[in-house]
């Protein structure tokens, strides 16, 4: 028991030996009539967290038609580690207007993943972008955790 409790972190005010008799002694449970008064709950959350499941694998499936449908569904889904969902938010926050981003640092700029750079006179400042589109950055910050997690040589990056 102790070594367990080392390894779990614990700071070793109360002997290992009370605590384990504490633990022992400590009810197994809910009394019979209390876990009985439970099962009808616990039946509904079961049956409520299946409808979700299945109404979440329906939308899912929507979203991959319909960005299977899209014209450039190909330069989304060809992107690292970007399943259907994230391609297709993707698509839907930056769209598929090519002009409106004619560089990559016009769509950073937009997202807020940019650095926003400020001087005057001889003092620059260089700070977070707290004006922009939140969802977008939301969006590019999600895609560039996953393709960070999808890539080995970048895997010791912020890990």
């Amino acid at each position: 028991m102790q070594a367990w409790l080392a390894s779990a972190g614990y700071c070793g005010r109360t002997d290992p030996a009370v605590v384990f008799a504490r633990l022992s002694a400590a009810s197994r449970g809910l009394p019979a009539a209390a876990g009985a008064a439970q099962i009808p709950i616990t039946r509904v959350l079961v049956a409520t967290l299946g409808s979700l499941v299945e109404q979440i694998k329906m939308l899912s499936e929507q979203i991959g038609q319909q960005l299977d449908a899209h014209a450039d569904a190909h330069i989304f889904t060809s992107l690292p580690h970007a399943g259907t969902v994230r391609a297709a938010r993707l698509l839907a926050e930056i769209g598929d207007c090519r002009d409106r981003f004619p560089k990559p640092e016009a769509l950073a700029c937009l997202a807020g993943v940019a650095p926003s750079t400020r001087q005057s006179g001889k003092m620059r400042s260089v700070g977070f972008r707290w004006a922009c589109k939140k969802q977008l950055r939301d969006a590019v910050c999600d895609f560039a955790d996953g393709s960070r997690r999808a890539n080995p040589w970048s895997k010791p990056i912020g890990a």
